[in-house]
């Protein structure tokens, strides 16, 4: 469950995005360009009469802006309750720098998180930074006895990018730009706090595959073991659309026939024929690979949401293709 502000951030920016949402100007009014005295005439518009002065006056027994929100609103304004937090978490904010609380950090970390996945970001240092006080935050509640998958799982709820995901895919990223190092330092430094570390042994696989091929297939067969009971059709998906390039050509085959065995709906089907076929080109089996293009030109009417049945013809022959 996210919490409020996170909750706020994820509607905002999936307004950015899709501006047709609906939903009051307030709930996605951008704080952070607003001139500070702008801020408290928007909460004097609200009735609540602050200034810098009183601001810091009232929220020096507060160790959050949650709690300030509560002790300054009375029963009169609690229809307003969420609009005059906004506002008081933006204010915290600037004047309270040194009150970081867990909602004022991932806050800081969504905003990041957001310029970094939109291009926006200038200072790769702002969001390694982002990345480094979070693992920060993490070690030292693991410091004070925190099991570490219930403190990120907590964590996650202050903010509003899926934090797994992006972490993940900010890794992928390093690695593509041959940051290894850098990379591993990341994985090794998460890898605790993650509940699906699959995907971050196959991040493993990346790194690997570079320099100890045989390890890597060892790792792959690692990830497998325990896929056999707990599959995950999109990471087998992105195993093998990293081993048409590069990989055992055997273990290939092998991961292509098991994930195989999981879809569900032609699309998967569709994606799994491009794979093989995309394979076999690089194998240079000329006639496999025509063979499986007539396949997916044959369906391209079916809908990409069409139950697929193993007893489907083109299914069965694909089968026989791959042995």
């Amino acid at each position: 469950m996210l919490y409020t502000k996170a909750f706020y951030n994820l509607l905002k920016f999936n307004f950015l995005k899709k501006k047709n949402i609906k939903c009051q100007p307030w709930q996605v009014e951008d704080l952070r360009n607003k001139k500070l005295e702008k801020l408290f005439l928007k909460l004097k518009k609200l009735d609540v009469e602050l200034d810098k002065q009183k601001f810091l006056k009232y929220s020096e027994p507060c160790d959050t802006p949650e709690q300030l929100t509560n002790i300054l609103l009375d029963n009169k304004k609690k229809n307003f309750y969420e609009q005059i937090y906004l506002i008081i978490f933006e204010i915290w904010r600037r004047l309270l720098p040194q009150k970081q609380s867990l909602s004022i950090f991932c806050d800081e970390l969504d905003h990041r998180i957001y310029l970094y996945d939109n291009r926006k970001i200038k200072i790769d240092e702002l969001i390694q930074d982002g990345i480094a006080n979070l693992q920060k935050i993490l070690d030292e509640n693991v410091d004070f006895g925190a099991n570490p998958i219930e403190i990120f799982r907590l964590t996650k709820n202050y903010c509003a990018h899926d934090l797994e995901a992006f972490i993940y895919n900010y890794i992928s990223d390093q690695i593509d730009c041959e940051n290894d190092v850098y990379a591993m330092e990341l994985i090794d430094g998460f890898y605790p706090f993650i509940e699906n570390i699959n995907w971050f042994n196959f991040l493993r696989v990346k790194i690997a595959t570079k320099i100890d091929i045989i390890e890597a297939n060892d790792i792959i067969k690692t990830i497998l073991k325990d896929l056999k009971n707990n599959p995950d059709l999109n990471l087998q998906i992105a195993i093998l659309k990293f081993m048409v390039k590069v990989g055992d050509p055997t273990l290939f085959i092998y991961i292509l026939k098991q994930t195989l065995k999981n879809i569900k709906y032609e699309k998967e089907f569709i994606k799994i024929m491009r794979l093989a076929s995309d394979f076999y080109r690089r194998q240079d089996q000329d006639k496999k690979e025509k063979e499986i293009i007539n396949i997916i030109k044959k369906r391209k009417n079916i809908k990409n949401l069409k139950t697929i049945d193993d007893k489907d013809l083109d299914y069965k022959y694909f089968e026989k293709i791959l042995t």
